[in-house]
């Protein structure tokens, strides 16, 4: 859970200032010098789109949550955006806008499974919310595998809108390691608490079969 909550974290941080290393994140690079306004290559991040500048986030713009995947919304004009993103708020519009939606939510469940499991090292008496925080855990592993689904889904279709229009483009590898891996992760804990809770019951079971047998005796 404290791996996941940190990637997520960092899915989060993505575009949020220009230092080193998260100046280098993104979610989406592609040619856009054909687009007026735009720098010849644009990078999308979590807040703004950015310039380049030896691999690194330049001349953002201002920043704002939730930045959509949307060039004619980013730059306010449909000249040299390739079809299938020549909407204002088309497919990946949607599919980013709802995705840092989910993201948000997920995290939010994450810290909920998160928080009481650390406590609990030092209160024991945390350990009877086992099974409220397996529920967190889930739900957290829902919102953002659906985030992660939501956000590669829009952006390889960005992506290979800019491809067709021959344009160089790529995905930021790191962001969507980090959220992929933060769904497994998820899934790991979840599994791990559905065992514990599963054992646990296990042997209250065999324990009061015991105390039952002693009794008669």
């Amino acid at each position: 859970l404290l791996g996941a909550g940190l990637l997520l974290f960092f899915n989060i941080l993505c575009g949020s200032t220009t230092a080193t290393p998260i100046n280098k994140w993104y979610w989406l690079e592609a040619g856009t010098e054909l687009i007026p306004g735009a720098h010849p290559v644009t990078r999308w991040t979590s807040y703004n789109s950015c310039g380049v500048s030896n691999g690194h986030n330049v001349d953002c713009t201002d920043s704002s949550p939730a930045y959509p995947m949307s060039p004619v919304s980013n730059f306010d004009t449909t000249e040299g955006v390739p079809k299938g993103l020549q909407s204002r708020k088309g497919t990946t519009y949607y599919l980013s806008k709802t995705g840092w939606a989910f993201l948000l939510i997920g995290l939010l469940f994450t810290l909920l499974a998160l928080i009481p499991n650390l406590f609990s090292v030092c209160l024991p008496s945390m350990r009877l919310l086992t099974g409220t925080l397996e529920v967190f855990t889930i739900l957290a592993l829902l919102f953002i595998a659906l985030s992660a689904s939501l956000l590669t889904a829009g952006y390889v279709k960005a992506r290979n809108s800019f491809r067709d229009a021959g344009h160089s483009t790529s995905l930021g590898r790191t962001m969507l390691a980090f959220i992929w891996t933060s769904v497994f992760l998820l899934a790991v804990a979840s599994l791990v608490n559905i065992f514990g809770i599963f054992t646990r019951n296990k042997m209250t079971d065999r324990e009061k079969k015991y105390t039952d047998n002693y009794d008669i005796t």
